[in-house]
């Protein structure tokens, strides 16, 4: 299965999204020197997969060619990704303030990020190259 564009737009979202949880974690005053010295180094990381995906076309809906392009870490840290996105829409559908509408576009959501993060993971197992 390729994924269309508009998946891969969603994949780099999870990615930014993920950035911008570390950017809030670092303005936190508790986190000790080592806390922060991670927290930067996966900040970091996840950008440079944001403009790998950017500047080697990958915006194309030709995810296979990914795994022969980015390392193996670069895809498992995009399924990481995903699955903090994902674990955050079902603490959000847990959220009792949330009205049907909202419910129901986060589900739909939620379950779009599933389909790629599984679609991801098949494709990855796969691949000769992936660890």
């Amino acid at each position: 299965m390729t994924l269309e564009r508009d998946n891969t737009r969603l994949i780099i979202n999870a990615l930014e999204y993920r950035i911008k949880r570390y950017e809030r974690d670092l303005q936190n005053k508790n986190i000790n020197e080592e806390e922060k010295s991670h927290f930067l180094h996966d900040k970091q990381y996840y950008t440079n997969i944001i403009q790998d995906l950017k500047m080697k076309g990958l915006a194309e809906p030709e995810f296979e060619r990914w795994t022969s392009v980015l390392l193996p870490e670069d895809i498992r840290w995009i399924i990481y990704a995903l699955e903090y996105r994902i674990e955050h829409y079902e603490r959000d559908l847990q959220n009792e303030d949330v009205n049907e509408d909202e419910h129901a576009d986060l589900t739909n959501d939620m379950l779009y990020y599933k389909a790629i993060l599984f679609d991801i993971k098949h494709i990855s197992r796969n691949q000769k190259n992936f660890a």
